[in-house]
């Protein structure tokens, strides 16, 4: 979906002649995400800004006499981008063993939900999802309340990303060497990447941290990092927490907060929480 999107979107950002393959009936995408009042046949905002400057060809993979049309398009290309679930393609006769064959130079990109070589590599997954097995979802929201995603398609764009920069450096190679090769690139993985603060924090610490309860938009940053309420609107608050003192004067909170640091190191996550709901406490009538 949106990986294979933004890889092809960034890739024809860097001068790149992208054809795109789709199904005889068209992407679903192309009238799918719009406002509910628009005309059934109006073009999606969505669709057309993700595939801006790029061709496209409408073929049945599954027909017997696409294969000479597509093996046409392939033998005149530097880089195959394909988002399939592994073995889908190699069925076809169209799997990176296959036209690496046919074409030594060619650079053949796939994007997976999972590595393809793992026990889950035939599984299909999504952003949402992946943002929830990897543990990005966990970092958002309240102590109190459920996992929050963010609200964009960061693993997506993220994956898209680190194809790009893969089919750089096998571009790359090739100059040297003249071959070309297999780039793969798991969402998972990426995912993973993202985490990496975060999960060497959570195995070598001896104690967890948690969400706060109020505000706080990262259970590893110190309040008074997050974002508040106030009377109209939100504001979102960064600060090194040596300011912590200077933030409650000007909140007019020095005799609550000032106590809460009292024999802690400034920035200890331990004070995360009471100094946040008094600050959110503050906020909320500002």
């Amino acid at each position: 979906m949106r990986r294979g999107q933004s890889r092809r979107s960034i890739l024809v950002r860097l001068g790149a002649e992208v054809v795109k393959i789709e199904a005889p009936a068209g992407d679903f995408q192309r009238s799918g995400i719009k406002e509910p009042t628009a005309a059934p046949d109006a073009p999606s905002p969505y669709f057309l800004g993700m595939n801006r400057n790029q061709r496209s060809l409408s073929i049945d993979l599954k027909r017997p006499e696409a294969q000479a049309v597509i093996r046409e398009v392939i033998s005149r290309a530097d880089v195959v981008l394909e988002n399939f679930r592994p073995g889908v393609l190699e069925r076809m006769g169209l799997g990176s063993s296959a036209l690496l064959a046919e074409h030594p130079g060619l650079i053949y990109c796939s994007i997976s939900a999972y590595d393809p070589a793992g026990p889950s590599g035939n599984k299909p997954g999504l952003d949402l999802i992946i943002q929830a097995l990897s543990g990005i979802a966990s970092l958002g929201g309240a102590a109190d309340g459920p996992p929050v995603p963010a609200g964009a398609y960061i693993v997506d764009t993220y994956t898209a990303l680190q194809a790009v920069i893969g089919i750089q450096a096998a571009l790359r190679q090739r100059d040297q060497t003249g071959f070309g090769q297999w780039v793969r690139v798991a969402m998972m993985s990426c995912a993973l990447y993202l985490l990496t603060s975060e999960s060497s924090y959570a195995l070598n610490a001896q104690e967890q941290t948690c969400r706060g309860r109020n505000g706080i938009s990262h259970s590893h940053q110190p309040a008074p990092y997050g974002i508040y309420s106030t009377l109209d609107g939100a504001i979102a608050l960064v600060a090194h927490p040596a300011s912590l003192p200077d933030i409650a004067a000007a909140l007019g909170l020095s005799d609550r907060i000032i106590p809460l640091l009292e024999g802690r190191a400034l920035g200890q996550t331990g004070t995360r929480s009471p100094v946040s709901c008094q600050a959110a406490a503050s906020a909320d009538q500002r």
